[in-house]
């Protein structure tokens, strides 16, 4: 499996210049810090999906239609034009109704705005979907497969214990002293460093 782990520390870590631009938000560590709460929410979300074969084969067609991992040959152009890489939509189909809670939740958790937040994690979708759209072309892989890639890259990122929100907050608060932010930072130096 392409490593996940690589794929997002190689995209904050050397583009984060570019994401700051292209948020309008100079907040870089508000933005790491987001984007290390969103990521593990949005597997999450992906994987509760994709437990049943509907969601699953929804997720499959969906990757085959518009997300086979090409994209990732452009990181540039994605961040640019995350506008145009339909992330918000993305964000309606992994979190429904609780989309704006979770955006919410994240802002909070970050300190970043709820606007800046709202726009990050509509950059970051899209670089979900190409993560398990250039697995699921490498590996040929079918529904079943997909809904255990989305469940071990889940695993791998934050844990898929308990619900959403309690996920998030043992997944970063990893000394239990409720400071989430500073466990999320020393998180970011292990998954987010620059290369």
């Amino acid at each position: 499996m392409s490593n996940i782990v690589d794929m997002f520390s190689g995209l904050l870590g050397t583009n984060i210049d570019q994401i700051q631009n292209s948020l309008g938000n100079n907040d870089k560590k508000g933005i790491m810090t987001a984007a290390s709460v969103a990521l593990p929410a949005m597997l999450e979300a992906l994987n509760k999906n994709t437990n049943t074969k509907e969601g699953a084969q929804s997720l499959a067609n969906a990757l085959d239609k518009d997300h086979d991992g090409s994209k990732l040959n452009d990181i540039t152009s994605m961040i640019s034009n995350y506008k145009g890489e339909n992330g918000s939509a993305i964000l309606n189909h992994m979190f429904g109704d609780k989309k704006e809670n979770i955006i919410n939740s994240v802002s909070k958790s970050s300190g970043l705005d709820m606007n800046s937040t709202s726009n990050l994690m509509s950059m970051l979708a899209p670089f979900v979907l190409e993560f398990l759209g250039k697995n699921k072309k490498e590996q040929n892989l079918d529904a079943d497969g997909i809904s255990n890639l989305t469940s071990m890259a889940s695993n791998f990122l934050g844990g898929s214990n308990g619900d959403l929100m309690g996920m998030l907050t043992n997944f970063l608060d990893a000394d239990k002293d409720g400071s989430i932010v500073d466990d999320a930072m020393d998180l970011l130096g292990g998954l987010f460093k620059k290369k």
